[in-house]
């Protein structure tokens, strides 16, 4: 029979355990997308306007250049209103924040797309401009490899169309060579966006468990704090009802008139008195005579009391 991997591992290696994607770090991770994605909100617009120019779109259709241009502007100034009302929005509907940042953003760059496109068909396969756009637009689309999907889509949708456009301009080397170096060009930045996916989401989830470790360590602290302070506060408390019982013995020992006797469990009597009264020896002697003579018989008592904290000797005689 074939062990399985799991009976393979030694003894004392752990299989590694997955992400921990709690809604805390998705959270975190949806906040790190929305900072970075503040410096595409110029860039989109300032895209259009040169893929305009490029393709003549300003001279030829100028009431669709600017239809395009306020479009990708109003979802740019949508996505600043996600990014700036991030808690608000995200705090109470994540869905509707995650349709307004990525939906925008989406929409933004297919049109862009478009316009390369356009652009590589009219100015051919010297489109140096719109290459590069299109170029840069792909590798700013790294920014958000947290959404690995989401991004590995952008990439695909900004190097298709220039692709296709390539491919229809130009020679034949003149095309197979821009096709082979756009494929490559995309495969490593697939293959990059997978590896900054699992970078970042290591690094989130180490520091939502450092920040989670800290919290823990703080409380702690704290509970031990208020233990130490509840058991001071309670020895205090108890050296004050002792301090206040031994001052009460203490007033009835000094105050009493009669000798206090204490017996021991094992028969033997202690006289208590005030501490602060000298040792001192009194002889009581008490006479006891019936009511009817007795002949030549007298019973006489003798209690004799020493130190007050001593044992004390009582005889009878």
């Amino acid at each position: 029979m074939v062990p399985s991997v799991r009976e393979m591992r030694p003894a004392g290696v752990q299989k590694p355990e997955p992400l921990l994607r709690t809604p805390e770090v998705e959270r975190a991770a949806n906040r790190a997308l929305a900072s970075h994605a503040g410096t595409a909100l110029l860039f989109h617009p300032l895209a259009i306007v040169m893929l305009s120019s490029v393709s003549h779109l300003t001279e030829s259709h100028p009431f669709a250049f600017a239809a395009v241009l306020a479009t990708v502007s109003g979802l740019s100034l949508i996505r600043w209103i996600t990014i700036r009302r991030f808690d608000a929005i995200f705090d109470r509907k994540p869905w509707h924040w995650r349709l307004g940042f990525f939906g925008t953003l989406s929409f933004s760059l297919t049109l862009i797309a478009a316009l390369m496109y356009v652009s590589i068909l009219r100015g051919g396969a010297s489109s140096f401009i719109a290459v590069a756009v299109g170029l840069a637009a792909a590798g700013s689309a790294l920014v958000y490899s947290l959404a690995l999907r989401f991004t590995q889509t952008l990439i695909l949708i900004l190097l298709c169309p220039p692709l296709v456009a390539l491919l229809q301009t130009g020679g034949l080397y003149d095309r197979g060579l821009f096709a082979f170096t756009l494929t490559c060009f995309a495969a490593y930045l697939v293959a990059l966006s997978r590896r900054q996916h699992t970078e970042r989401w290591t690094g989130l989830v180490n520091t939502h468990l450092l920040a989670q470790r800290a919290a823990e360590l703080e409380r702690a602290r704290n509970d031990l704090h208020r233990t130490q302070a509840e058991l001071e506060q309670l020895v205090e408390q108890r050296t004050a009802e002792l301090t206040q019982l031994n001052r009460d013995y203490r007033q009835i020992f000094d105050n009493a008139h009669d000798p206090i006797i204490i017996f021991t469990p094992d028969a033997r009597a202690t006289v208590a008195r005030g501490e602060h009264r000298p040792p001192r020896q009194d002889t009581h002697r008490t006479r006891f005579t019936p009511n009817r003579p007795l002949p030549d018989r007298t019973v006489e008592e003798e209690a004799v009391f020493t130190d007050p904290f001593g044992p004390a000797d009582v005889s009878a005689r």
